[in-house]
């Protein structure tokens, strides 16, 4: 990766004023024209204007290589996917853990109500996209709530918040669990903060160590595709189960084979991948 045009200080308020910017031409308007449909609206351009068209306007000015730092250039081996993959279901036990943790902590009571409405809106938008059971309602449901949030998202907090952390220190696990914390936090949700975290962390480390955002933009497609397929095989009655309301405790013994075999690749993952940046040198 390349040398970046800007100093963090002025990067960070060139990355604050285009996002401002984005959200006051693009994403207000659109939701205050958007009527009955606000909440759809709402998701579909908040990705647009707050994550996708900010970062894409500061890696346009701030990076050397836009495609390169950003990491849309590289596709990534087909073994790099293969094994971040299987990284991130390992993780799918320790996340539903980290979820039934969350139930019971301490959180402030007015945090935890907020974290079941966002939910709650969520799965309603979900199934009222998907209440016709066709193949239409599907794709439209996955491209809102899967493949547009992979994208933006990614860019956002991998290409831009994650690359720009990791120049600026040399420090990857450092890059990658401050833009996790940072991903998990902007979504909003108490109960999902933790799980969250753990997610970001994988998305990170398959970007940081193969320098390709393709793979952390597949995995985020999946993690977010499979439950929407989930949510209408429910409505199509091809499973018997509500996705929304599985409550079934994860069991410990598979929490620990799966965090001990996830370590085990991690560590053959930062071995074998390219885990070096040197610190960003400031143009001033």
């Amino acid at each position: 990766m390349t040398n970046m045009k800007t100093s963090f200080g002025s990067g960070t308020v060139l990355f604050i004023f285009f996002g401002v910017l984005s959200f006051v031409v693009i994403g207000v308007p659109s939701i205050l024209i958007a009527g009955e449909n606000s909440e759809i609206v709402s998701l579909f351009v908040g990705q647009i204007a707050i994550f996708l068209i900010p970062a894409l306007l500061y890696a346009y000015y701030a990076y050397h290589d836009f495609w390169n730092d950003l990491g849309l250039k590289k596709a990534g081996k087909i073994s790099d996917h293969s094994s971040f993959i299987l990284l991130y279901l390992l993780t799918i036990p320790l996340v539903g853990f980290l979820v039934d943790i969350s139930e019971i902590l301490p959180f402030p009571e007015p945090w935890v109500e907020a974290s079941k409405r966002m939910e709650a809106m969520l799965n309603e938008i979900v199934f009222g996209l998907l209440s016709d059971g066709t193949f239409a309602n599907l794709m439209f449901t996955l491209l809102v709530i899967a493949v547009l949030p992979a994208i933006c998202e990614e860019i956002f907090f991998r290409g831009v918040v994650l690359t720009n952390i990791a120049k600026r220190t040399g420090n990857i696990h450092l890059a990658v669990w401050l833009s996790a914390i940072f991903f998990s936090a902007i979504h909003f949700e108490i109960l999902g903060f933790l799980p969250r975290i753990l997610l970001g962390a994988v998305l990170g480390y398959s970007f940081i160590l193969t320098k390709s955002l393709w793979i952390p933009i597949i995995i985020h497609f999946l993690n977010n595709g499979v439950l929407v397929f989930l949510y209408f095989s429910y409505q199509k009655n091809w499973i018997g189960f509500n996705p929304s309301e599985i409550t079934t405790p994860v069991p410990i013994w598979l929490v620990a084979v799966c965090v001990v075999a996830g370590f085990v690749l991690l560590r053959y993952l930062l071995r074998k991948g390219d885990a070096s940046i040197a610190p960003t040198e400031i143009n001033h």
